[in-house]
């Protein structure tokens, strides 16, 4: 599958996504299993070498984020990520809700499997003040079982390390939306 097709289906998820969070996220709340990071672990971001800033003009929304996240096996794809702020009260539906930090994040994901690689789809959606904001990206995974010892348990263990709660709580915090 070339390049293109694969970047046009992940839009076309994080799209769906998008329209799905955006009617639910109307409705009541529904109680939702609460997946708790435990802090030692939320604490210690990975670090990045090098943190960006993505400012859209257009919306006023800007935000810092690692240019890559430092890992060898896990790759970002639709990056930055993108925001949008909508203006009711943030309410969990249909997705995972994820404690990190103290903070509450209602999570999808959405992925497909292509040539050797996983791309996935998140959406994280989080309350600040009275309305909700919703991040997007997107992710490439090569598939760990397609390398030999010792890469296979190499690529397996980052999968079990790696906290990309941390990473998407250090994004989250540092948002800001000009008025």
């Amino acid at each position: 599958m070339n390049t293109k097709v694969v970047i046009a289906v992940g839009v076309g998820v994080v799209l769906i996504v998008l329209g799905v969070l955006f009617f639910k996220v109307k409705e009541p709340a529904v109680v939702a299993p609460v997946v708790e990071t435990p802090s030692a672990q939320v604490s210690e971001v990975p670090s990045a070498p090098v943190w960006l800033t993505s400012v859209d003009e257009h919306t006023g929304v800007s935000l810092k984020y690692p240019k890559e996240l430092n890992t060898t096996y896990l790759h970002v794809q639709d990056w930055p990520p993108q925001v949008r702020v909508l203006p009711w009260a943030f309410s969990c539906n249909d997705a995972e809700l994820r404690v990190v930090n103290g903070r509450s994040y209602c999570v999808s994901t959405a992925g497909e499997g292509a040539a050797g690689s996983t791309y996935t789809s998140y959406t994280y959606a989080f309350a600040h003040g009275q309305s909700t904001r919703i991040m997007t990206f997107s992710l490439r995974a090569v598939q760990c079982a397609n390398y030999d010892e010792p890469k296979r348990s190499e690529c397996e263990e980052e999968r079990t390390v790696f906290n990309l709660d941390a990473v998407v709580d250090s994004i989250a915090q540092s948002i800001v939306v000009k008025q």
